[in-house]
């Protein structure tokens, strides 16, 4: 995301723009975000921003396809969490 909308944007504003871009948000809360945008040419050209990311990623993502079954993915995940040490805790 560029600095220019850092600086003229609350946080708040920009992650419930990118919410609402990924279909996160309650209607009524969208319809707040759709106003704002309407209204604040900063934030409509942050979501136009955003939404041309999001194509180039899409675009540039390559199909990931295992040869292994999905539980067998998994399984060697919980393995692996189950032999690190756990980390101590704070009275330790």
């Amino acid at each position: 995301m560029s600095h220019k909308y850092r600086d003229c944007m609350k946080q708040e504003d920009q992650l419930n723009i990118q919410a609402w871009l990924d279909g996160e948000i309650a209607p009524q809360k969208a319809l707040k975000i759709v106003e704002q945008m309407e209204n604040s040419s900063t934030a409509k050209a942050l979501a136009e921003e955003m939404k041309a990311v999001e194509s180039i990623l899409k675009i540039g993502e390559k199909p990931v396809f295992l040869n292994d079954t999905r539980e067998f993915y998994w399984s060697q995940i919980e393995r692996q969490i189950n032999t690190e040490t756990p980390m101590p805790t704070a009275e330790e």
